[in-house]
């Protein structure tokens, strides 16, 4: 699949990470709908806006939940529940993750062992600011004759 420069844009790595810290994971969560915003137009294989608009529902009832719970007086019941709706939030984060990935590699054209290969150990843990890593790189190999994302 060919795809273009102006898909994506270069972006700061030390941005993106500081953007993700100091927005509590907000961020995290904008650039992932962001890029499967970008992904569904180039690629066929979409993730599904249910998928990801549950991801972002769950995260940010659990979120608002903690938030509650931290600033009112409210009953443990509602620290346990924000803890459950958590851990399925980082389930769908997971997945989310993964599928961004998966597709990334797909329109770039790389596989395991290029050097614009996204690895599942660092997507897992370092996720939107290795994305933006690899692109940066991509735009940058661009003259090298590589497909950028």
């Amino acid at each position: 699949m060919s795809q273009s420069n102006s898909v994506f844009k270069e972006k700061s790595v030390v941005a993106v990470l500081a953007l993700c810290v100091f927005s509590f994971g907000l961020y995290v969560i904008f650039r992932l709908w962001q890029l499967t915003n970008i992904l569904y137009l180039r690629t066929e294989h979409h993730i599904s806006k249910a998928f990801t608009t549950t991801a972002i529902s769950i995260h940010l009832v659990s979120l608002f939940g903690l938030i509650y719970y931290f600033l009112l007086s409210a009953p443990a019941a509602l620290l346990m529940t924000a803890k459950l709706l958590h851990l399925l939030s980082t389930i769908f984060h997971i997945v989310w993750i993964i599928k961004v990935r998966n597709r990334l590699n797909r329109i770039n054209n790389v596989s395991k062992g290029d050097a614009l290969w996204l690895g599942p150990f660092l997507s897992s843990f370092f996720h939107v600011i290795y994305f933006q890593h690899k692109i940066n790189q991509s735009i940058s190999s661009k003259a090298a004759g590589k497909l950028a994302i």
